[in-house]
């Protein structure tokens, strides 16, 4: 089987180098497959039973099926071979690699790889995306995933095409995000759990993505989800879970009478000096009080640094309310949008969510956080 060197060479870095952060490094095996009906040999790290890293790369129709599991260091020496064309067989138990006058013989293998799971006959639901916009909104919401498997539905960005958009959330219990993107391609309804340990390995990828397949399919008692994203010459195969992710549209408000437009990028820079100014560890809070037409953001009063106040740059509109919020929540929430032009900030009673919108139509919910000594607010 002639495969295009380039593509392998980058087909097999890719899996490594997302081995490796993934912390398994060269105990995971690696398996080589060509896919029956597709014209494509696919690289597999399997680093869990959660999660599979596959790159495919395209190979001509000559040439028998390959089905190998082999090493990483393997991976490292086909990696090293020069020249345009590698040749792959399996002779005697033992793999074999061509390029040019160099040749590779006798490459431990670990054994034949099962079957590749297809889908079964029946309908499928199927989606073609734009890559551009599919990694803008899976990734705009990575930083506000659930990173445990306390509540393993939450631990992901749920993605769902409907009616010609993409909409992607996700929520940690503390603070939620919205990403509504009008798409390009699209097939199906259909929705799925992206999760965030792939999304963590294939990020510099996607980046990169040109278009985005999402497909969910009946399989044995349950149904089965795959994500596909091409990104140049190598299509990245990610496994993902059916949705099982709670109803958020009650968590995001509607926009409050009391609304305050800022510059991300400013107001950050002010949070992060109260970050730097902190003592010890546990929530930073911070009290955003608008009164009079005029907004002003206050921290706690302590004992070492008393209390500092600083009135802010901002249009505002409606009448005066104050919230409390957990300064991490709301810097982690101001790194993603410093590009941003502005972000209108609503806020309503003292205990209800704070909606933050951009001009790019994303949504963000933090909840509040109940302070001691702020009239209105009181300790939890």
């Amino acid at each position: 089987m002639n495969i295009n060197a380039k593509e392998l060479r980058a087909a097999l870095r890719l899996v490594r180098s997302m081995a490796r952060k993934h912390g398994a490094g060269k105990a995971i095996p690696l398996h080589l497959r060509t896919i029956p009906g597709e014209d494509c040999l696919e690289v597999i790290a399997e680093c869990s039973a959660r999660t599979r890293i596959a790159a495919a790369v395209t190979v001509g129709a000559e040439g028998d099926p390959l089905n190998a599991v082999t090493t990483m260091e393997v991976a490292g020496a086909l990696v090293e071979l020069p020249g345009d064309t590698i040749a792959l067989e399996v002779v005697e138990g033992s793999l074999h690699a061509k390029a040019g006058a160099y040749e590779m013989t006798g490459a431990k293998l670990l054994g034949p790889l099962p079957a590749p799971e297809v889908p079964l006959p029946g309908p499928q639901r199927a989606a073609q995306l734009d890559g551009a916009i599919f990694a803008e909104g899976v990734l705009g919401c990575l930083p506000f995933v659930m990173r445990n498997e306390i509540r393993p539905n939450l631990a992901g960005v749920y993605v769902r095409v409907l009616g010609g958009r993409l909409r992607c959330e996700t929520t940690d219990g503390h603070r939620a995000m919205h990403i509504e993107k009008k798409a390009r391609r699209v097939g199906k309804e259909l929705d799925c759990l992206l999760r965030y340990e792939l999304l963590e390995l294939a990020r510099p990828w996607l980046r990169k993505a040109e278009t985005a397949g999402l497909t969910v399919w009946p399989g044995k008692g349950k149904e089965t989800a795959g994500c596909m994203v091409r990104a140049g010459a190598l299509c990245i195969r990610l496994s993902v879970s059916p949705a099982k992710f709670p109803d958020l549209a009650p968590v995001f408000p509607e926009p409050h009478l009391t609304q305050v437009t800022v510059q991300p990028a400013r107001l950050l820079k002010q949070v992060q000096v109260w970050q730097a100014l902190r003592l010890g560890s546990g929530p930073l809070p911070l009290l955003l009080e608008v009164k009079d037409g005029r907004a002003r953001m206050l921290t706690e009063q302590t004992s070492m640094l008393g209390q500092t106040t600083v009135e802010l740059e901002a249009t505002v509109l409606g009448p005066s309310a104050r919230v409390g919020f957990n300064a991490h929540y709301l810097a982690d929430y101001l790194r993603t949008v410093q590009e941003q032009p502005e972000v209108r900030v609503s806020i309503g009673k003292p205990l209800q969510a704070a909606r933050f919108d951009t001009p790019d139509g994303a949504v963000h919910v933090i909840m509040p956080l109940r302070v001691e000594g702020w009239d209105g607010v009181v300790a939890a």
